[in-house]
C-alpha cells in the first residue's frame, strides 16, 4: 500500500543523536537514505495544487473552512502513524486547525488541549523542525516554510464525536480559521498522505497527474479565493517549439495598410464554451509587434477587441502567471525575448465579425494578425494551443496546420533536432543578385480561388531523361516570392510518377540557405509542402518520393520533368519562383557525395516550362528577373505577365482601379486611374508597383515609360522606400517641389524639361520615357527611421517599396499608363554646335 519513500525508525527516547523530534515524548524520528521527503519538491512540487487567499483585512468572527476530499473516498487509517500535508506559507502566518472528517466527526488539532501535542515540519531537503505546540487547536507555520507539517495521529482528538466515529471511515482532510483573528494570508496545498508505524507512505490525495479541483471545498462569508496552481505544462528547453512556426514581418513598413494573419488550424472543432482562458505558446524573438489574438467558428472571429483588458504570460518553466499587458489599439504586445504562454481570458476575446449563431462550441482555429504598415521588422514563434477549464486543468488543442496570408509576412517551420543530414554544405546553383534564377520563371497564381477542386500544374522538364536510380536528394532552386501555398513535388517517369503524395504524412523536406545552410522547410501535411523559402534550395529527400500512378513499379532510371500541383480551391494569389534543378547521390556532407544537374539555365528554355488546369488554366509564368538593360539603364519592373490582382490599393487611401493595356513596344503595362475620393480616407489614391526591388543604388535617377491616356495633363507622385541593407531600415521618399526632370517624347521624338510641383507631370497627348533624378526626392515628413538625405539610393542600399499617388479629385477619371521601371546612370544634356550632347534615346539606345 504505497510506496516506501520515507524511512521513519521508531527510538526509544535514550541518549540518541537524532534529527529533530515529533510530538510523542516516548519516542523519536530519524530520517534516513534517499526521497526521504514524500513529496515531489522545486519548482514543480505544487503544480495541479491550490493556493487559498484569505481576506485581505480584519473581518467579522467567522470560520473560514476548507476541504480536500481523499482519492478513492473513505480511508482506513487506523495503522497510519503521521499525517503528512504538503504545505507552503506564501503570506503570512495564520493560526490553522488542522484535522480530518470522519461521519460528520472532526478528528485533529482541535481536539488537543493546549501546549500538549508538539506538531512538526519537514523541509524538501528531508530536515524536521519543531513547529512548537499545538495552542487554541491551532498551529502556525512561518511565512516562506516550503515542506510537509506532521501531524502525530494518536496524539489529535475527536472535536465532537457525536456518532462515535473512528478512524476507520476517513473521508476527507480539512482547514478552519477564523477571519477575526486572522488575515492577509495565503497558503498553498499540494499532496496529502499518511506513514504508517513502518514507515510507508501512503498517498490519500495525488495530484501528479492533473488538478483535482472537484475534490476541494471552501466556505466563507468574506472575499477568499482558491485557485489551482497551474505549473508550467508545456515542454521546455531548445525543442520546446518543435512543430510550430516562426512568423516573420518584414524588414520595413509597407507602403500602406497591408493586414497580414497567421492561422493555426485544428484538427477538429473544438467546444471552448466551457473554457476560462486560452494559452498560447509564444516567443517573442524579434521585437514587439502589435498582433490582435483570435479564434474563429466557420470564419465568425471573436478577438481581442477591447482596449484596456488584460492579458497574463507564464515565463516558460515557471511556477505563476503575471498579467504582462493590456489590449491596446486592439493588439498585444509582448516584450522582445519573451518565452512562454501567453494566457488570454476567453472573456477578452469579443464577437468581431460572421455570422453571431456560429458561438465558441464549434472553433476550428486560432490566429493571430497584425497591419505591417506600423508593425515591421519581427519575428515571433507560435507552438502549443490549448486551454484551462474552470477547474484549472490544461487541454492541448490538436493542431492541424498553419498558412500565412498576406504579401509581407513569411513562416518558417521550427525543428530544432539533432540533424540527420549534414548542417551545411556547399551551395549548387548561381548566385548573385541578378545570375541565381536567370532564365527561371514565376510561376504566379490567379488571385481568386475555385469553388471545386482545380488541380493547376506546372510542368518543368529536364534537358535530357535523368537516372535518379541512386538519387539521394531532388534539389529545386525556388523561392516564395508571394504567399505559402501547399505545393505537391512529383518525378515524372514513364508509366508512373514519384511524388510527395506517394508517401504518408509527417516526412521532412528541407532548405539549404544560399549561404549553404541546412535547415527543415516543412513536414508534408496533406501531400503536400508548405514552405516559407526566400530564396536557396528545395531539398526532398528521395525517400519523401513514392510511386502514385503504379506504387509496384519503382524505376527511376528515366525521369523526364518535375511536376508542381496544387488546388486552386485552396491555395491562390501566390508566386513560387523557379530555378535550376538537380540531385545528390550520397549522403551530403559525406565523402563521395555528388551533384548532378538535369536542368542548366545559362541560357533561356522557356519551352521546358508549361503550366495546365484540371478545370481551368488561369497560372501564369513570368521572368524570374525582369531586368533588362537598355543602354545606360536598368529596367527591372514591367507588366510582363502581370493582371491587375499584383498591383495593390491602399484600403486607407482613395479609391483607384488598374488595367493592362500595351505600351510602344507592344508589353504589357500598368493604367492607372483615381475613381473616387474617399470620404473617410486619404484624399490620393495609393497603387503599389512592385516591391523589393535591386541595382538602382549608386545610380542617378529613376527612368519609365509612360503615356497620357486622358484628355487632360495628369499629374502623380513616385513614393519609394530605401533600406539599408546592413541594418534593414527604411524610410518613405517622394518627390518635392521645384526640380528639374526629363520627357522624351518617341512621337515627336522631342525632349523636354519639366520642374516637379512636387509631382510628376505628363502633358496630354505625352508617350515616352520619364527621368527623375534622385535630387528630386525627399524623406517625408512623416518616416523617421534613419535613413538620411545623404544616404539615399547611395551603394549600400535598394528600393524596399515602390508606389505611385494620385490626388483623387483633382486628376478624377484620368488614366494613364506606366511600365518599364528601372534607374539610369546619365544626366541627359543639350546638343549645340560645340559641344556633343547625351539625349534620352541616345542614352537608351532606342531606335528612331
Amino acid at each position: 500500500m504505497g510506496q516506501r519513500i520515507l524511512r521513519l525508525r521508531l527510538f526509544a527516547l535514550m541518549a540518541i543523536g537524532v534529527v529533530g523530534s515529533l510530538v510523542n515524548p516516548q519516542a523519536h524520528v530519524d530520517v534516513n537514505g534517499e526521497g526521504a521527503y514524500p513529496f515531489r519538491a522545486g519548482s514543480d512540487g505544487f503544480v495541479n495544487g491550490v493556493t487559498w487567499t484569505g481576506p485581505a483585512s480584519q473581518t467579522a468572527d467567522y470560520w473560514q473552512f476548507f476541504q480536500a476530499s481523499f482519492d478513492g473516498g473513505v480511508q482506513d487509517l487506523t495503522s497510519a502513524e503521521y499525517l503528512a500535508v504538503q504545505y507552503k506559507a506564501d503570506l503570512g502566518a495564520p493560526g490553522l486547525t488542522f484535522g480530518l472528517l470522519a461521519n460528520g466527526d472532526r478528528y485533529g488539532t482541535a481536539g488537543v488541549a493546549d501546549n500538549m501535542v508538539e506538531a512538526s515540519f519537514m523541509d524538501e531537503d528531508g530536515t524536521i523542525t519543531s513547529l512548537g505546540n499545538i495552542m487554541y487547536g491551532a498551529i502556525w507555520v512561518p511565512q516562506g516554510s516550503v515542506g510537509a507539517v506532521l501531524l502525530p495521529l494518536a496524539q489529535l482528538g475527536w472535536q465532537w464525536n457525536n456518532n462515535s466515529s473512528t478512524l476507520a471511515a476517513i473521508s476527507a482532510f480539512y482547514i478552519t480559521t477564523n477571519s477575526l483573528h486572522n488575515w492577509n494570508w495565503a497558503f498553498s496545498l499540494g499532496d496529502i498522505g499518511v506513514i504508517s508505524t513502518t514507515g510507508d507512505y501512503t498517498s490519500l490525495l495525488d495530484l501528479s497527474e492533473g488538478p483535482k479541483m472537484s475534490s476541494y471545498y471552501y466556505d466563507s462569508n468574506v472575499m477568499t479565493s482558491l485557485k489551482v496552481i497551474t505549473g508550467y505544462p508545456l515542454a521546455t528547453g531548445e525543442k520546446a517549439f518543435n512543430g510550430g512556426q516562426k512568423w516573420i514581418g518584414p524588414a520595413a513598413a509597407s507602403g500602406g495598410d497591408s493586414w497580414e494573419a497567421m492561422f493555426v488550424n485544428f484538427t477538429a472543432k473544438v467546444d471552448l464554451s466551457a473554457a476560462v482562458s486560452l494559452a498560447i505558446q509564444y516567443r517573442a524573438d524579434v521585437g514587439a509587434p502589435g498582433l490582435t489574438w483570435g479564434i474563429q467558428n466557420s470564419g465568425t472571429r471573436y478577438s481581442t477587441q477591447v482596449d484596456g483588458e488584460s492579458v497574463s504570460f507564464q515565463d516558460e518553466g515557471t511556477f505563476t502567471p503575471y498579467e504582462i499587458t493590456n489590449v491596446l489599439y486592439s493588439s498585444v504586445n509582448i516584450a522582445e525575448g519573451k518565452v512562454g504562454m501567453a494566457i488570454i481570458p476567453m472573456a477578452h476575446l469579443h464577437y468581431q465579425f460572421g455570422d453571431a449563431m456560429n458561438d465558441l462550441t464549434g472553433i476550428d482555429n486560432f490566429l493571430v494578425t497584425t497591419n505591417t504598415k506600423y508593425n515591421f521588422a519581427f519575428t515571433v514563434s507560435i507552438g502549443a494551443i490549448g486551454y484551462f477549464d474552470a477547474g484549472g486543468a490544461y487541454h492541448e488543442i490538436t493542431r492541424d496546420y498553419y498558412y500565412n496570408t498576406g504579401p509581407n509576412t513569411t513562416m518558417e517551420i521550427i525543428d530544432v533536432q539533432d540533424w540527420q543530414i549534414a548542417t551545411s554544405t556547399e551551395y549548387p546553383f548561381r548566385l548573385g543578385e541578378f545570375e541565381a534564377y536567370k532564365n527561371g520563371k514565376v510561376w504566379v497564381a490567379p488571385a481568386t480561388g475555385a469553388v471545386e477542386n482545380d488541380f493547376q500544374t506546372l510542368e518543368i522538364t529536364f534537358d535530357a531523361v535523368a537516372d535518379m536510380s541512386e538519387a539521394s536528394y531532388l534539389a529545386i532552386q525556388f523561392a516564395n516570392t508571394m504567399g505559402n501555398p501547399g505545393l505537391t513535388y512529383s518525378l515524372k517517369a514513364p508509366g508512373n510518377n514519384y511524388s510527395i503524395a506517394g508517401v504518408p504524412d509527417g516526412e521532412k523536406v528541407y532548405w539549404i540557405q544560399e549561404d549553404g545552410d541546412i535547415t527543415t522547410a516543412a513536414i508534408i501535411q496533406y501531400s503536400a509542402a508548405t514552405t516559407s523559402i526566400s530564396a536557396g534550395v528545395l531539398l526532398i529527400p528521395m525517400s519523401a518520393l513514392g510511386g502514385t500512378t503504379d506504387p509496384e513499379r519503382a524505376s527511376l532510371a528515366t525521369v523526364s520533368s518535375l511536376v508542381v500541383t496544387t488546388n486552386r480551391k485552396y491555395n491562390y494569389n501566390f508566386q513560387a519562383k523557379f530555378g535550376e534543378i538537380g540531385f545528390y547521390t550520397g549522403e551530403i556532407g559525406e565523402v563521395g557525395t555528388t551533384f548532378t544537374k538535369v536542368l542548366d539555365l545559362t541560357e533561356d528554355k522557356s519551352s521546358q516550362f508549361a503550366t495546365s488546369g484540371t478545370l481551368s488554366n488561369e497560372t501564369s509564368l513570368i521572368p524570374t528577373s525582369e531586368r533588362t538593360t537598355y543602354g545606360d539603364s536598368i529596367i527591372n519592373i514591367t507588366g510582363t505577365g502581370k493582371n491587375p490582382s499584383h498591383f495593390g490599393i491602399w484600403t486607407g487611401g482613395s479609391y483607384g482601379e488598374v488595367a493592362m493595356v500595351e505600351d510602344t513596344y507592344g508589353d504589357m503595362a500598368m493604367q492607372l486611374k483615381a475613381t473616387g475620393s474617399n470620404p473617410t480616407g486619404d484624399a490620393y489614391t495609393a497603387i503599389s508597383i512592385a516591391g523589393a526591388v535591386n541595382g538602382w543604388a549608386g545610380n542617378n535617377g529613376v527612368t519609365f515609360w509612360a503615356r497620357n491616356d486622358s484628355d487632360g495633363e495628369v499629374a502623380f507622385n513616385l513614393e519609394l522606400d530605401c533600406k539599408i541593407t546592413a541594418s534593414g531600415i527604411s524610410d518613405r521618399f517622394n518627390i518635392k517641389q521645384g526640380h528639374r526632370f526629363w520627357l522624351y517624347d518617341v512621337n515627336t521624338q522631342k525632349t523636354s524639361i519639366y520642374m516637379t510641383k512636387p509631382t510628376a507631370t505628363l502633358p496630354v497627348g505625352f508617350e515616352g520615357w520619364v527621368r527623375i533624378p534622385f535630387t528630386a526626392f525627399f524623406r517625408a515628413d512623416w518616416s523617421n527611421n534613419g535613413v538620411t538625405k545623404e544616404v539615399f539610393m547611395t551603394e549600400g542600399t535598394s528600393v524596399s517599396y515602390l508606389a505611385i499617388t494620385i490626388h483623387s479629385t483633382s486628376y478624377l477619371n484620368m488614366p494613364f499608363s506606366v511600365n518599364k521601371f528601372g534607374a539610369y546612370g546619365t544626366t541627359p544634356t543639350w546638343s549645340s554646335p560645340i559641344v556633343a550632347g547625351n539625349s534620352i534615346p541616345d542614352l537608351m539606345e532606342l531606335e528612331a
